[in-house]
């Protein structure tokens, strides 16, 4: 289904990036400041709908927002679930022989199909939460740990990066770890592994990443967190 989202905003001024990424340790972390976007309106078939669907979007003054927490999280310190790349659902264990995107019968994002950007159905932040959630790319994640301020930090306990914008909102990401082969969980509390929705084309059995403020590439069957993005228009 194609979503049209609209924004009956005046005035909105997009910051220019100024200053780059710090990894200062920091153990004071900053509040997580949430917008209230309730201008937005999602636009189908003649009826209003809201693309938020009851999750909260934060304003870092860059080409996307970001979500206040991860999908499947509750709070912005919390783990979520964690997905393979291109799959909508958790599950566990992660290997090759149960990842649904790369088989000896079906393969997609194979490099030869012309698809770089996980599609709409492919897209685990779209079909969980909604409305105008989608994953971000690369270039998204390069654009906030290149116009942000990284700190590593605790929230509540939990382990995290502060990642603070140049207008003073900031987001938490938790160092979920990631989960690969047998079901356990693989440096939780260390490292930030995060999906970005594009294939690694170099070599495409993998796809777009970060670890902590560093973007990279992974095996599409591992299980790491996402991060939902809301586009600005």
């Amino acid at each position: 289904m194609r979503y049209i989202c609209q924004i009956i905003v005046v005035g909105l001024i997009i910051p220019l990036c100024f200053f780059s990424c710090s990894k200062d340790e920091n153990n004071n972390a900053s509040n997580v400041v949430v917008i209230d976007k309730s201008q937005y309106g999602l636009i189908t078939e003649g009826k209003d709908y809201n693309p938020l669907n009851g999750h909260e979007a934060v304003d870092l003054g860059l080409s996307v927002d970001w979500a206040s927490c991860n999908l499947g999280a509750v709070s912005p310190e919390d783990y979520g679930e964690y997905y393979a790349w291109g799959e909508t659902q958790t599950k566990g264990p992660f290997y090759w022989s149960n990842y649904s995107l790369w088989t000896d019968d079906y393969r997609k994002y194979d490099g030869e199909d012309n698809l770089f950007i996980l599609e709409e159905e492919d897209d685990a932040a779209h079909v969980q939460w909604g409305g105008c959630w989608r994953m971000p790319t690369s270039e998204e994640w390069q654009e906030l740990i290149d116009c942000c301020m990284w700190n590593s930090t605790s929230l509540n306990g939990v382990p995290g990066i502060m990642i603070t914008a140049p207008n003073g909102n900031s987001i938490f990401l938790p160092k979920a770890g990631h989960r690969y082969d047998s079901s356990s969980y693989h440096e939780k509390g260390h490292v930030c592994d995060y999906w970005a929705s594009s294939l690694y084309r170099s070599s495409p059995r993998q796809g777009c990443a970060i670890r902590n403020n560093r973007l990279r590439s992974d095996w599409r069957y591992n299980g790491f967190s996402v991060r939902p993005v809301l586009d600005l228009f």
